[in-house]
């Protein structure tokens, strides 16, 4: 679960600095910005619906879960690609950055891929403490692994805003953040399937 709880926070300086403040003027980021925090209650309240799904048990429910997150991050952050070859061209024909507010036909695009990487973060972190909560029954196993938790989910957020304040071409800062976030999905098939019906430690 390590690489999961890695890239926990990895795509928040791309996100925010890149999709919201550089594409947006200020008002229409304004907006963004509630709608993407809305847009987090809304995904907790679908993937709470799918890990907790009545007449479904726990093996079943966390590869359901599993197959969700994929899914949409595939989707997610394959419409991320799409803007961001579109973001690059834009800059190429020399447009200003922050010229795009919530009136034009053009903003509607992109100003729903930021409230889907709203949606997507509640996925996340909603999967990631799940799966933490059905590892084990013992208060200080469970402590140990929101500890691991926290500290990994730092160290990567860290570095990814590094990564941004030392001015990397935001097509690799899409990269990184796309190839950790689906690549530690990959990694956690392990800690998926060997969840069971109940913990006994």
């Amino acid at each position: 679960m390590l690489p999961l709880f890695f890239s926990t926070n990895v795509f928040y300086s791309y996100q925010q600095n890149v999709v919201n403040r550089t594409t947006f003027n200020i008002r229409t980021g304004s907006l963004n910005g509630a709608l993407y925090w809305f847009a987090q209650m809304v995904g907790g309240l679908v993937i709470g619906s799918i890990l907790d799904m009545p007449r479904c048990n726990r093996r079943r429910r966390a590869r359901v879960a599993w197959c969700f997150l994929f899914t949409t991050g595939m989707g997610i952050w394959g419409g991320g690609y799409a803007f961001q070859k579109w973001f690059d061209h834009r800059m190429a024909m020399g447009f200003k950055q922050t010229i795009i507010d919530y009136t034009d036909s053009v903003s509607v695009g992109p100003m729903f891929l930021y409230i889907f990487y709203g949606c997507y973060d509640a996925f996340w972190q909603s999967f990631c403490y799940w799966l933490v909560g059905a590892s084990s029954n013992s208060p200080a196993v469970t402590a140990v692994l929101v500890g691991a938790y926290k500290t990994f989910q730092s160290i990567g957020g860290a570095m990814a805003w590094r990564i941004n304040a030392l001015g990397h071409p935001v097509m690799t800062q899409f990269a990184i953040d796309r190839g950790i976030c689906m690549g530690s999905l990959v990694f956690a098939i392990p800690a998926v399937l060997t969840v069971t019906m109940t913990s006994d430690s």
